[in-house]
């Protein structure tokens, strides 16, 4: 009696669920994909002997990659940094004084810092040294902002004019059409043309022309607006108010959408992408706040504490975050993908019976070549059995 032929009956109902499993799960075992989800971010402070814990921060920029930073302290120095916050140079060209704001070019070497109460500086070594610029003389400064290039500047005086620079600072036109008023924050498209400015309980005004001609934008309210920034083409903006919301337009100021889905909060500072899609906020004696739809939603950064935030900054990619606490330390962030995972499952109307993950899978071809050939394979083989199982 020669040995038993063992007989595997399958039928072809039993043959597609296999088929299907397979294909369906080894991609998920092997595939490589990563998915990061918007507002993750991960947070580090920096505490050395050069910063330090109770230092009065007032304000933070940064270049267009993210590594170059530089912060400036009330009643203190300028300080900047060339790995993304990781260490920091002190620097005492400038000297000590009450400033107010600090902005960077994008390559992050053309930089400038108003004082309150004093001059406009600038650098055009990434802060190494500094040049007083006493043409637009001595007044209270308090914001400025830059071109891509820093060659355009745009500086705003409380209880005074706004004034713009075509030569990085060399030389200053004041612009008076709109009055003195309680200037409190300016911000600048990538090439200069289009500035958006706000007044401490008043309203947003908008220019296309470097600030010959401004338009006042009613649309927003009055408020203490308190913050602005500008998406790279000047089109979309975000503004923040003192003790109440945040703000979006996506036509260059002409109309604007209150984000009132979250409490009111004392944003003290607001920052852009490139593109305007990814905004970032900071509420004093709260958390630091991400957006990745443009301000329609926003996630609390819990990771980082509530803190006496006061500024902001980010990377034209959005995925490098800097902020400055007041009596605290600066704080660098960059975003991180939460999970090493594969191509999520087919939805309902790819495979009847699948559940939809609702993530989007990053573009990769590898899962979906794994996918086949395993449905290949397992068609292979389930020919095989049922044409033994004949025998």
């Amino acid at each position: 009696m020669g040995p038993t032929k063992i007989m595997f009956k399958i039928n072809r109902q039993h043959l597609f669920a296999l088929g299907l499993s397979l294909a369906v799960a080894l991609p998920i075992l092997f595939s490589s994909s990563t998915f990061a989800a918007p507002g993750d971010f991960a947070w580090s402070a920096s505490n050395s002997a050069v910063v330090s814990n109770n230092m009065t921060w007032q304000a933070v920029t940064s270049s267009a990659d993210g590594t170059k930073l530089a912060a400036v302290v009330n009643n203190g120095l300028i300080y900047t940094s060339t790995d993304s916050g990781a260490t920091w140079t002190e620097r005492t060209s400038a000297g000590t004084n009450y400033w107010y704001w600090i902005t960077s070019s994008a390559d992050g070497t053309k930089l400038a810092a108003v004082a309150n109460t004093g001059s406009i500086y600038t650098s055009t070594d990434s802060g190494a040294t500094w040049t007083e610029r006493t043409a637009a003389g001595t007044q209270s400064w308090a914001s400025i902002a830059s071109s891509a290039d820093g060659t355009k500047l745009a500086a705003i005086e409380w209880g005074g004019s706004i004034y713009t620079s075509t030569d990085s600072g060399a030389t200053w036109t004041e612009h008076t059409s709109l009055g003195a008023q309680y200037w409190q924050t300016i911000s600048s498209s990538a090439d200069g043309t289009m500035l958006t400015v706000a007044v401490a309980d008043g309203s947003i005004y908008t220019s296309t022309d470097s600030g010959v001609t401004w338009i006042e934008r009613t649309g927003a309210g009055t408020h203490y607006w308190y913050s602005v920034a500008s998406s790279a083409d000047g089109t979309k903006l975000v503004a923040g108010v003192y003790n109440g919301f945040i703000y979006t337009s996506n036509d260059s100021g002409a109309t604007w959408t209150e984000r009132a889905d979250d409490a009111s909060r004392y944003w003290i500072s607001v920052t852009s992408n490139a593109d305007g899609t990814k905004l970032a906020g900071v509420a004093y004696g709260d958390f630091i706040f991400t957006s990745a739809d443009s301000g329609a939603t926003w996630v609390p950064q819990t990771a980082a504490g509530a803190r006496d935030w006061v500024s902001i900054a980010s990377s034209a990619d959005g995925a490098k975050l800097a902020a400055a606490a007041y009596n605290g330390l600066l704080y660098t962030a960059a975003a991180v993908a939460t999970q090493v995972s594969d191509v999520p499952l087919p939805g309902p109307a790819n495979v009847p019976g699948v559940p939809n993950t609702g993530i989007e899978p990053e573009s990769d071809t590898a899962p979906l070549l794994l996918s086949g050939i395993a449905a290949l394979l397992v068609t292979i083989i389930g020919a095989k059995l049922l044409y033994r199982s004949k025998l």
